[in-house]
């Protein structure tokens, strides 16, 4: 199955943070897009015009082992490569963009480039429900969330990939909100067996089978879609 990319980001295994959604008996050092669980680098924490604050700003660093000495250089680097390296919050186009961002905060251990790609069939669904609204006459048009962005051109999942398995995505207004771990996936019938070894779903068919389920049990005021999803890594130096 060839997968269409919906966006690359740059992260470290998890958990980074706390979040009482579902409870999690899954051991730490899991590889997830939950933006619940872990921070990304680059996100809003780093843009110059986001209000976040130095409290966010901390969690985030320390979490990516980013010192906090470098903040002052770092956000205007960060907030001059939005919209051409990386797109709304923390959503990559290119596995070199996102190598080409992981040179502008020193050196650590542990980064990850991880990739999502979903079925070609289920592109046509996900845009349409995470299309931008029309523009109002005398209003700014509304800018879109960046993995509607990374869709829209429908281009696969880039060659050179290791996969790390599957999972289910809740996206909405072109966005990344929630993933396997953030749901009781044994209470709804989701899925009962075992997560692999990175936290992730083993293989396509359970997605899909979870993904079904969730988006049946979503509140009918959500603009979400809920959808399986390959998750893949590749290397942050370009090597083989």
């Amino acid at each position: 199955m060839e997968s269409i990319c919906g966006g690359y980001f740059l992260t470290k295994r998890g958990p980074h943070r706390a979040y009482d959604r579902a409870t999690l008996g899954q051991p730490g050092n899991f590889v997830t897009l939950s933006p619940e669980r872990v921070y990304f680098f680059p996100d809003s924490w780093a843009l110059s015009w986001v209000s976040e604050s130095e409290t966010t700003r901390a969690e985030a660093t320390t979490a990516l082992g980013i010192p906090a000495s470098s903040l002052p250089a770092l956000i205007p680097q960060v907030t001059g490569a939005f919209e051409e390296l990386f797109f709304w919050p923390n959503v990559i186009p290119t596995v070199s963009a996102a190598r080409q961002l992981l040179q502008m905060v020193p050196p650590s251990s542990g980064w990850l480039v991880v990739g999502f790609g979903v079925a070609e069939d289920d592109v046509a669904s996900l845009l349409e429900r995470n299309a931008p609204p029309a523009q109002k006459p005398g209003f700014a048009p509304t800018g879109s969330g960046g993995v509607f962005q990374v869709l829209a051109n429908r281009q696969p999942l880039e060659p050179g990939f290791v996969e790390l398995g599957f999972d289910v995505l809740e996206i909405s207004y072109g966005m990344l909100w929630h993933t396997c771990l953030d749901f009781d996936l044994a209470a709804t019938e989701a899925y009962d067996g075992a997560l692999n070894a990175n936290g992730l779903l083993p293989d396509y068919a359970a997605a899909t089978h979870a993904a079904r389920v969730l988006m049946n049990q979503l509140h009918p005021a959500n603009p979400g879609i809920v959808t399986a999803a390959h998750i893949v890594h590749y290397d942050t130096e370009g090597g083989s």
